[in-house]
């Protein structure tokens, strides 16, 4: 078992930080769209849960990456997407003829297949992350996905009017006014003002795509059928073990072995 329970039951400082995968008031209509955020999603999780994935990526994958020229500065964005529609080719071995991109192709699908990250878009996160940390080593220090796993970052919420909500109210008049009188008023222009905005993009949002979540998919823990299934396949634990960790006094394994298909069906794993 590559990351096991009494390592996850021991921890570290940052395991109990909140996972960021809540999700919000509105999704997108479109469920591809739906998909890539979820992806998004699952690879922060294994990022939170698993690094070892990124440390490994960033040996022999990487090693093989620049061997084979791809960290050049002029190697850009559809010289890339090319020579991945190469790679990810049927006959790849006849349109990829060097030697170099036969042990780099070799070294990232065998990274896939160890954690069972086989999916064309989970390599694809690994080739754009491999891009990404040659051009701001800063990344790689980090051992960071790429921003392209982040759809929802570049989606963003397509309204005609203003996103930012901003918020302005007059000078205090202290000459005139106590300063209870000034902030009671100001909290409550505030409040009415916060009020409208969130009432109008409420409004605005169906009519760009976007469905409003029902109460009983959000939450804190939204994010657990995600977890659950990166406990399961990309550590390797057993259900069993999940089900004693998240829930040491009840039997939720049938719960659980559901929850993970559903994952895995959503973000096509």
């Amino acid at each position: 078992m590559q990351g096991g329970y009494r390592e996850a039951k021991m921890g570290n400082k940052d395991d109990d930080a909140p996972l960021k995968a809540d999700t919000g008031a509105f999704e997108p209509r479109d469920s591809r769209v739906s998909q890539q955020i979820w992806r998004g999603i699952f690879l922060e999780v294994v990022r939170k849960l698993e690094d070892k994935v990124l440390k490994k990526l960033s040996q022999e994958p990487l090693r093989f990456f620049r061997k084979a020229g791809l960290d050049a500065p002029g190697f850009l964005a559809p010289e890339q997407f090319d020579l991945w529609q190469k790679l990810t080719a049927d006959d790849w071995e006849s349109q990829c003829s060097e030697v170099s991109l036969h042990q780099f192709r070799e070294a990232l699908w065998a990274w896939g297949k160890h954690w069972k990250l086989t999916a064309d878009w989970c390599l694809k996160a690994g080739f754009d992350t491999l891009r990404d940390w040659v051009l701001w080593p800063e990344s790689l220090e980090e051992l960071s996905w790429a921003p392209s796993i982040h759809t929802h970052e570049w989606l963003g919420l397509s309204l005609p009017s203003e996103r930012q909500f901003s918020f302005q109210y007059p000078t205090w008049e202290f000459v005139l006014y106590l300063r209870e009188e000034y902030e009671e008023a100001a909290r409550i222009a505030f409040e009415a003002a916060l009020k409208a905005y969130c009432d109008r993009i409420a409004v605005e949002a169906p009519r760009w795509g976007y469905i409003p979540i029902p109460p009983r998919k959000r939450g804190r823990k939204a994010h657990l059928p995600i977890e659950w299934l990166v406990r399961s396949r990309v550590q390797g634990w057993k259900v069993y073990e999940i089900n004693k960790l998240y829930y040491p006094n009840s039997d939720n394994r049938w719960h659980i072995k559901k929850a993970i298909e559903e994952a895995a069906a959503l973000i096509g794993l």
